[in-house]
């Protein structure tokens, strides 16, 4: 589980199906992981000859390895999960920059546009009157 998991996690942004299965792989691999210790310890209390004993810390040394290979896993995965959204937000915050510096320069095109007509304006006043006089 823990491997497929890991290989899952190669691909965990290519597609929103491997983002599901990565995410419901996960939650499954700690509820087994959970499971797992919690019986192994419940096993502990109940082992009586040496042969027992010996096979149980056989277990407790393997679901061990598997437990931190599971928790690197899963720390790399956030790592991952923890860089894209970083990259996102390094994204949307230049969108923004350009968002605003679109809007001011719309706002100084604008003013150029108004002062122009102004002037123009004054122009065809001027035109008008000098018209008028002669």
């Amino acid at each position: 589980m823990v491997a497929e998991l890991e290989r899952l996690l190669d691909d965990a942004g290519t597609s929103p199906e491997t983002q599901w299965r990565t995410r419901i792989l996960i939650r499954s691999a700690q509820d087994a992981d959970r499971d797992i210790q919690a019986r192994l310890y419940n096993l502990s209390d109940d082992a009586q000859s040496s042969r027992q004993q010996v096979a149980l810390r056989k277990l407790h040394r393997d679901c061990g390895r598997v437990h931190t290979h599971l928790g690197q896993v899963l720390q790399r995965y956030q790592t991952k999960q923890q860089v894209e959204v970083s990259f996102l937000s390094k994204e949307e915050a230049r969108e923004d920059f350009f968002d605003r510096a679109m809007r001011e320069r719309e706002q100084e095109v604008m003013k150029i546009h108004k002062s122009m007509n102004q002037v123009n304006s004054i122009y065809q006043v001027r035109a008008l009157n000098f018209h008028c006089s002669t």
